[in-house]
Order: structure tokens, then sequence, then C-alpha cells
């Protein structure tokens, strides 16, 4: 059996953590092992629940800056020296870098996952500055690239001109779960759902602000959850604290069933990879209403029925007070995106791209 290393910066449990997840079980014929810095109870408990043989941590990945830097880098270059593995695949960008950094003076290359690149037009100017520097002076060590959207190939290919490079979106495998989750639903509430982190580039702000300005503010019938943390929420919570439709929760690690109860499933976002909560939204047949960005409007590309939305409170609050009409016909659109997901990007039509562009 062959072994591949993934590599990733966070270890909270998110779209690029799910995906990873995604990428383990497309490749069920290697022996997975998983690195990562940051937080980890919840990501190594699912590692663990799909065989993941090895599992470590390693604070570098995702804070460079470390007193024990050269230490805990020459560990990680002798774990790949060690292993032999047949592919490494990183799913961020920190963690890219260090590992093309181990790499140096070894024979192997990276397969690098781009979940929102860190040359898009939306990055700050010195944040993309210095990623675009480490890119470049480290893509020697990059094999294959994979993005999650045609918009993210045409910013990558800047950087990665001569490499291959697939657009391969994310996939989700909550998909046969549809029937068992839709039986449990508790529909007493009409719930809009926010399943973000309070921080850039995600604009949660932009949601509570628009929705305690609309007539939904004080309607019986729909409220406004939050699942999430991060800098700005405390500031969030304090601002809208005498909104009583509107209620905050702990990140939690199973959000299939809220978001199955959930009426409508709503992201804005100053950029975006190809987000995996909405993805699981279509999947589950949860209406979505997103950021009208180019990386989101790739969703339309496959086939898939939503609500676009621009980035500025005047427009949501008119999304919101005319909400009623949005959901005409909701249950048909329901039906459709989980019918197109089946034939666009189910588990095995994402495996069995990824293991012919591996090969």
């Amino acid at each position: 059996m062959g072994k591949i290393l993934h590599a990733i910066s966070k270890g909270e449990y998110g779209g690029a953590q799910s995906s990873l997840l995604s990428y383990i079980r497309a490749l069920p014929e290697y022996e997975s092992h998983v690195i990562y810095g940051g937080a980890d109870a919840h990501l190594n408990m699912l590692l663990r629940q799909v065989n993941v043989s090895h599992i470590a941590k390693y604070n570098i990945l995702s804070s460079p800056f470390n007193l024990n830097f050269l230490t805990l880098f020459k560990h990680l270059r002798q774990l790949i020296k060690q292993n032999n593995y047949d592919y490494i695949i990183t799913h961020s960008f920190v963690a890219s870098i260090i590992i093309r950094l181990c790499l140096f003076g070894l024979p192997q290359k990276t397969t690098y996952v781009v979940h929102g690149f860190v040359g898009n037009a939306n990055v700050p100017f010195r944040k993309r500055a210095i990623g675009l520097l480490l890119e470049f002076f480290t893509r020697s060590k990059v094999e294959k690239v994979i993005a999650l959207s045609s918009s993210e190939k045409s910013n990558i290919q800047k950087i990665f001109k001569n490499l291959e490079i697939l657009i391969l979106p994310n996939t989700t495998y909550i998909g046969d779960l549809v029937s068992e989750i839709k039986a449990a639903a508790n529909t007493d509430k009409n719930i809009i759902l926010c399943l973000s982190r309070f921080a850039p580039p995600k604009r949660n702000k932009l949601i509570a602000e628009a929705f305690s300005a609309s007539d939904l503010a004080n309607s019986n019938l729909w409220e406004l959850h939050f699942y999430g943390n991060g800098p700005e929420l405390s500031n969030i919570q304090d601002r809208m604290k005498h909104s009583p439709n509107m209620k905050f929760y702990e990140p939690v690690l199973d959000v299939f069933q809220i978001l199955s109860d959930a009426k409508i499933l709503a992201l804005f976002s100053n950029h975006e990879g190809l987000p995996m909560t909405i993805l699981e939204a279509f999947a589950l047949g949860t209406e979505v209403v997103c950021s009208d960005i180019e990386e989101l409007r790739e969703f339309e590309k496959y086939g898939f029925k939503y609500c676009l939305v621009s980035n500025s409170k005047h427009a949501l609050i008119d999304y919101f007070n005319h909400i009623d009409q949005k959901m005409d016909d909701v249950e048909m659109r329901a039906k459709h995106n989980v019918a197109t997901f089946h034939n666009a990007l189910s588990p095995d039509k994402f495996s069995k791209r990824l293991n012919n562009f591996l090969a």
C-alpha cells in the first residue's frame, strides 16, 4: 500500500478541513498520514474515524514564527525522508510553504490544493505581496495544483504558469444521509443560518446589521442563527443584544442537522474558494443566499439554483424584506439542487477525477 502525506495549517473544523476528509476518503488505497497546526480536538477525532494511521501536530504549520522552528522543521523533514511518500498534498497556504521549504534538497514535490489563493485581489495588499513572494520562490517544489474554481485557476496561473492545474470542486459525503437528516428536521421556525467565522474575509457583521434593519427583526416567523467564533463576535453580539430574533451559538462539529433544519443558508464574504457549507446545503436541499462575487457564481456553471446578493447593506435589507417572495418554488429548487449535486459533484466523480489527476 502506498502512502500519502496531507498537510494543513489549522486544526479547527471548517471548510478546508472538511475538504481534507474528502481527499482521504477519495484515496482509500493509500495509507494516509496527516500533519496539522493549530487547534486539534475535533479534526483529530474525525481523522481517526476515517482510519488515518498517523496524525501529528506541528505548530509551525500554522505559526511559522515559533521559538522551536528549527527543531520542528528538522522533525518534519525527517518524517518526510523516513516515509518516502508517494504523494504529498498540502491543503492550505502556510502549510504548503513550510512543506515546500522542507523539500528543498529532497526529490519529492507537492500537490497544492488551493482554498482561496493568496494572490486574489481582495486579499489585503501586505498579505498578498508577502504571500506572492513566498509562492514564487518556493514554486519549484510544487508539481501539480488543484483549484476549486475556474476563477481561482486564472489567478493561480500567474504564479504556476507551466504546471498542470486541475479544476476540482469540493464534494461532500452527506448526500446519502439526506433522508435520515430531513426526517429529524425541526421546522417550528424559519431559520436563516450562518456557519462562518467572525473574521475577515467573512461578512457576518453585514448580515447581522441588515437583518436587524429589516422587517424580519420583529417577525414571529423568522430567526437569524449564527454558529461560529472569531475576533468580531463579541462586538457584533454587543451591538445586536436587543435583537430578539438573532441568536448566537458556539461552533458545532456536526453541522448537517442544523443545516437541514434551516430554511436558508446565508454566506457573505469578500472572497472565497468554493465553500463546503454551500455545497452541503445544496446536497441537503437547503436554500442558499450568498455574496454576488466571482467565486460564488461558479456554482451556476454546474446548474445549481440559488440567490446572489451584492455585499451591500441596502441590497441585503431588500432581500430580507422580500424574503417570502424569494421562497416561491423553494421545494422545486431543493429537489433540483440535490439532483444536480449527485449528477455533477458527487463523491464518486470527485474520487475518479482526483485519482486520474494524481496518476
